[in-house]
């Protein structure tokens, strides 16, 4: 038994563990897990003496208080605990080689306060994954600045209920605003005849100042998330993966061609696809992402359009005054020509008569999908337009 590595004692109803149950196996032991218990804040002292231990989970049981045998923890790397303390105090300061700190809710009827200098205590760990599972009652209102104590974290995982919601979590962000994260999960689950958020420009501002490689937002009862309102390029220049999976709200055609356009994005999960979607995987080709450095611009250009099912301009002035442009335009008259397929869409920004047009697109006017974007319009005309634009992507060719 002094050989044993991994213990596994979660889920049978313990209510009490001896001072001195472990004692013998502290060269070897390296995972401990009693969740799911009733034990108590005596019975945690059971584990004084497991310095070499690497794994604790003791989440989800009925301590009042957090052990004195935290302190000997040095080479503790995860820890799962409940939340149940007002501070977090030198208990878990001394776990210097922690890196995965999770919070659960307790058995018993414990009320967290999350305020600034929560999670002050926890300041010089280089946690680099937090999961804060909230849903239970958070007393008071959530502090903007608890996140900053964690200045080395990487994954984030927040989950929250009972009057609280998204928006609180969003606000949380302010604590780790121009930082750098692999992963974001942020959950709020909703309560029987909670209203659908449209969330505002305000509301994700912090978010948006983070450099994150990968989220999700599945389920938070939005109907609206301004992704692309005062959109920092922080955010834009980092985002790998977005899942906004199963929320309230569709996101507009002009937002999904604005996220799919994020120089490095290489996946997106709607679940519920907004009308350009229409169950339909679109792949948006951009040159910041899709062009190959150091290959000729013309010849990328004619492999993406060849690649292309559809090749949409949106004209303006400055565009028409590009030699790249009317490249482009050559390019993909050619291929629409030669295929017989009726490929190009355009999109009028601002009114240019046709006979100011490239000769390049006169010439093929007839087989065009023009449409003019619709400038300081209404919500009907904004939804007219998006609908004649998703009909014309789905096109066949």
């Amino acid at each position: 038994m002094t050989n044993l590595r991994e213990i596994y004692f979660d889920n049978n109803q313990l209510t009490v563990i001896e001072k001195n149950s472990f004692d013998g196996l502290k060269e070897h032991l390296r995972v401990l897990v009693l969740a799911v218990n009733k034990l108590t804040t005596p019975s945690l002292e059971s584990f004084r003496f497991l310095t070499n231990l690497w794994h604790l989970d003791i989440a989800r049981n009925n301590y009042d208080d957090y052990p004195n045998a935290f302190a000997n923890l040095i080479n503790l790397q995860f820890l799962k605990i409940d939340a149940i303390r007002y501070r977090f105090d030198n208990k878990i300061e001394n776990m210097k080689k922690l890196e995965v700190f999770e919070l659960t809710p307790s058995n018993i009827d414990m009320q967290l306060t999350l305020e600034n200098d929560t999670f002050v205590g926890l300041g010089n760990l280089e946690i680099k994954t937090l999961s804060l599972d909230l849903r239970t009652d958070v007393k008071g209102p959530i502090g903007i600045d608890v996140l900053k104590p964690f200045r080395f974290i990487k994954n984030l995982f927040i989950s929250i209920n009972g009057g609280h919601d998204i928006r609180d979590i969003l606000k949380m962000l302010h604590g780790i605003r121009h930082r750098s994260l692999d992963y974001m999960n942020l959950a709020y689950d909703k309560m029987e005849g909670d209203r659908s958020l449209d969330l505002r420009a305000n509301d994700v501002q912090y978010l948006l100042n983070i450099c994150v490689k990968s989220i999700d937002l599945t389920r938070n009862n939005i109907y609206h998330f301004p992704f692309l309102e005062s959109l920092n390029t922080n955010f834009s220049n980092c985002l790998e993966k977005l899942v906004y999976a199963g929320n309230n709200g569709l996101l507009s055609d002009s937002e999904v061609l604005g996220i799919a356009s994020f120089p490095v994005l290489k996946y997106i999960d709607l679940s519920i696809s907004p009308s350009l979607m229409r169950n339909t995987i679109i792949i948006v080709c951009l040159h910041q992402k899709d062009f190959i450095p150091g290959e000729p611009i013309a010849s990328e250009i004619l492999r993406c359009v060849e690649s292309s099912r559809k090749t949409v301009f949106v004209i303006t002035r400055n565009f028409l005054a590009s030699k790249w442009s009317m490249m482009e335009m050559d390019i993909a008259r050619h291929h629409a020509f030669n295929d017989d397929n009726d490929t190009i869409i355009v999109i009028l920004k601002e009114d240019i008569p046709l006979h100011e047009m490239p000769l390049s697109l006169r010439k093929i006017w007839w087989r065009i999908v023009c449409l003019k974007y619709p400038q300081n319009s209404s919500r009907f005309e904004q939804e007219v337009f998006e609908k004649r634009l998703s009909d014309a992507f789905l096109l066949k060719t």
